[in-house]
């Protein structure tokens, strides 16, 4: 194991904070858990745009933004737009979404990336997004690119695909063909770039108990 060559940065506690606000003010995530019994975790995050343009204007962007392509590999990711604009692309089609519509979907292995903003003036981004068994994914992968923001390092690569890997997840690949592009996101870049050189060699983790800590479901049935 070459640990020495992973250069992670101090990790910040937020696993039993149910929100922070990351990139010095430019987005904040809130973590909500479920109501019910079948109800799925759920994260909701607040793009404040005129901050985030004003870090823009710097040449840099704030990283909790995690402005990548991926696709999930058995589960759907579900969206809820509640203030500005989505821009979508999703298996190579581009769409734009409102407030006034309430869902938009990625299915079990398309790709997708997104965009929040907004054409008036002083308003928010704001959306809400739902992952089955997410809290440990959004956790340790948000926590993880605020502490690089706050340490004023790069995020590595590796931990991010391992982090992806090991909550069956992959970049995508753009420009070549679907089943090609999602064999090399999986096994390529997550089992090669995330397990063994992440995990074997670097000595990363795909979950930190600084950001994630298993605790029982206190949901309630549904009535």
């Amino acid at each position: 194991m070459l640990s020495f060559f992973a250069h992670p940065p101090h990790r910040t506690n937020i696993s039993s904070q149910q929100s922070f606000t990351s990139s010095d003010g430019a987005v904040t995530t809130e973590f909500i858990t479920p109501q019910y019994e079948g109800d799925n975790f759920k994260i909701r995050q607040t793009f404040h745009l005129n901050k985030i343009q004003q870090i823009r204007n710097t040449g840099k962007e704030p990283e909790i933004i995690f402005h990548k392509e991926i696709f999930h590999w058995n589960k759907s990711e579900n969206f809820t737009l509640e203030s500005g604009k989505l821009a979508s692309h999703c298996e190579g089609r581009f769409h734009t979404y409102y407030s006034a519509v309430i869902d938009f979907e990625a299915y079990p292995g398309w790709s997708h990336i997104f965009e929040v903003y907004s054409d008036k003036e002083n308003e928010d981004g704001v959306f809400t997004r739902k992952l089955e068994n997410g809290e440990k994914f959004f956790r340790n992968l948000f926590g993880y690119l605020d502490d690089c923001q706050k340490a004023n390092i790069k995020p590595d690569i590796f931990q991010i695909l391992l982090i992806l890997h090991d909550n069956q997840t992959s970049l995508t690949v753009p420009k070549i063909p679907a089943k090609i592009r999602k064999f090399f996101g999986k096994w390529v870049l997550g089992y090669i770039g995330g397990k063994i050189i992440g995990e074997k060699i670097l000595g990363y983790r795909s979950s930190y108990p600084e950001y994630y800590v298993e605790r029982k479901s206190s949901g309630k049935k549904n009535q």
